[in-house]
């Protein structure tokens, strides 16, 4: 259900919109580190907005808070201010720093001047809840620092085991890790004890670098707790999962950085061991495949290799064409009644009164995921390709994205290939019908519960 979750998040996001600030509140403008320096001069903690792509409560908290000045009032007296675009530059580290998903996940963040998290919490609760959240964070604002005396401890040169699991675990909760002290605590600890859970968990807060070594610890824990049903070990196993895929996507923004495709091709084999440990012999070569492709293919995207770019998303593009409609329409169907299965717990414990928001992208959730992978192979092509072969090619793939989902995003993707190729008249209509539509770059999630049947229609 998480992956459907995932995957509703890109939908509803739709092409990129732009971002708009909370209305009243005033923003620092500057550096990140620029930022943490203006907090320190007043003492105050940052709250740090993220632009997260697709996040549909965004205009109702705006709405909101033009007419609640509430907000703006806590908030300009009691924090610096500053906006973070998750996507892109500066903003992508930090977001990869703190951990804050790229897809729809409302995160309250707020950081102390040294950039340690004072306090954290996910999930959209209005302006009421988000006031809440900011007297949580002021009230540990103004708390004893039990982080600055261990600090100042661990400085001191103390290195006894109890204490080092404490730095560890505080240094963790802080989303402040400290990879030197995980060594000199594991160097401490027979190997054998690693992989208690404990142990485990200080490693998953604390290791910042990806280590053959210690990250089998973790490979190893993963397949012991890859059967399990126990809620704390299903936690435990998912905390384990994401620790390694950022250590995997750090060596991937690296590799990209540097133009490294040996370190490309070692992180590819790292994470197909990260997936066999997950999924064991369920994981299937093709799954394996397309995971290799997909690296492949982004890296040589972000590199502007055309060369070697051009046959793997012909590749991918060759897959996704080949589906058949009645196929995809099936996994729709699937989708939506484990949606429904969802839902029906929900409402019956009383939790995100709010879910049955997604019915209508989740109808079509299959649908819409097709779509929106060849959108994207179509959007580089017209983005960076000029031989009108390639063009037309892409051209192709963008009418059968449209075939699953004319959403304004994927109608202007096609209008321009179309300008590219000179064909003016037909990008005219097409512009036309997305205009026709709603706003550019969002997606209305129509608060309707299709039935299994009007599939058949």
């Amino acid at each position: 259900m998480n992956d459907l979750l995932r995957r509703l998040g890109s939908f509803l996001a739709g092409p990129r919109t732009k971002y708009n600030p909370l209305p009243g509140i005033r923003y620092f403008y500057g550096s990140w580190q620029d930022a943490l320096n203006e907090a320190e001069r007043q003492g105050k903690p940052v709250f740090v907005d993220f632009d997260t792509v697709g996040f549909y409560p965004r205009q109702e908290i705006i709405r909101e808070a033009f007419s609640d000045t509430s907000l703006a009032v806590k908030f300009n007296a009691g924090f610096v201010n500053y906006r973070v675009d998750a996507q892109q530059g500066e903003g992508l580290a930090i977001a990869e720093r703190y951990r804050v998903l790229s897809y729809p996940v409302p995160t309250s963040l707020f950081v102390l001047w040294d950039g340690s998290v004072l306090h954290r919490a996910s999930g959209y609760k209005g302006i009421t809840g988000l006031l809440a959240e900011a007297d949580k964070a002021l009230a540990l604002a103004n708390k004893p620092n039990l982080r600055s005396t261990l600090e100042q401890t661990y400085l001191a040169g103390e290195r006894d085991l109890v204490f080092l699991a404490t730095y560890l675990q505080e240094r963790a909760n802080a989303d402040m890790p400290s990879h030197d002290a995980l060594t000199t605590y594991l160097s401490l600890v027979p190997e054998l004890d690693w992989n208690t859970d404990e142990t485990v968990a200080l490693i998953i807060g604390n290791l910042t670098t990806y280590d053959q070594r210690i990250v089998g610890v973790l490979l190893q824990k993963l397949r012991q707790l890859r059967d399990s049903d126990d809620n704390p070990a299903i936690v435990l196993r998912n905390k384990v999962s994401e620790r390694i895929r950022q250590l995997i996507r750090s060596r991937f923004h690296q590799a990209i950085a540097e133009h490294d495709e040996q370190e490309l091709t070692e992180l590819i084999a790292d994470n197909e061991q990260l997936l066999y440990a997950e999924r064991g012999d369920s994981l299937s070569k093709q799954e394996v495949d397309e995971m290799t492709n997909g690296y492949r293919r982004r890296f040589y995207a972000e590199t502007k290799n055309f060369n070697q770019y051009r046959p793997l998303a012909e590749a991918e593009a060759w897959r996704l064409m080949t589906i058949s409609k009645e196929a995809v329409r099936e996994k729709d169907k699937e989708a939506f009644r484990k949606y429904l299965e969802r839902k029906n717990k929900l409402d019956e414990t009383g939790d995100r009164p709010d879910y049955w928001k997604f019915a209508e992208a989740m109808s079509t959730l299959e649908s819409q995921d097709t779509a929106r992978q060849l959108n994207q192979l179509v959007r580089y092509y017209e983005e960076h390709m000029t031989d009108p072969d390639d063009l037309e090619q892409a051209l192709v793939w963008s009418a059968r994205a449209l075939e699953y989902d004319r959403s304004p995003g994927f109608l202007h993707t096609h209008a321009r290939l179309l300008m590219k190729l000179g064909r003016t008249a037909e990008a005219d209509r097409m512009l036309h019908e997305m205009s026709s539509q709603q706003t550019p770059g969002t997606r209305v999630v129509h608060a309707v519960i299709k039935k299994l049947k009007d599939y058949e229609r």
